[in-house]
C-alpha cells in the first residue's frame, strides 16, 4: 500500500495549529495535531508591526511543533 504523508500549518493572529495526516487512496487519516496559543495580536504596536516578545514566542511554538510533532526531536 502507498501513502503519502501531509503536515499542513495555520498561522493565525492568537493561535497556531499544526495538522498531519496521511493520505491513502484519496483519503486522508488524522496522525496528529498541535494547537499552540501565541497571542500575536497583543504584541502589534501603533506601527503594525509585532513586537520583539510577540515574534520570539511565535518561533519558539513553530520550532517546538516542528521538534517534538514532526521529527520527534525533543
Amino acid at each position: 500500500m502507498e501513502y503519502t504523508t501531509l503536515a499542513a500549518v495555520d498561522l493565525g493572529s492568537n493561535s497556531f495549529h499544526l495538522a498531519i495526516g496521511r493520505v491513502v487512496d484519496d483519503q486522508v487519516y488524522p496522525l496528529d495535531s498541535l494547537k499552540e496559543t501565541v497571542r500575536l495580536g497583543a504584541g502589534l504596536g501603533e506601527d503594525k508591526r509585532l513586537d520583539d516578545t510577540s515574534q520570539e514566542r511565535a518561533l519558539a511554538a513553530l520550532y517546538d511543533a516542528t521538534c517534538t510533532r514532526v521529527f520527534g526531536l525533543v
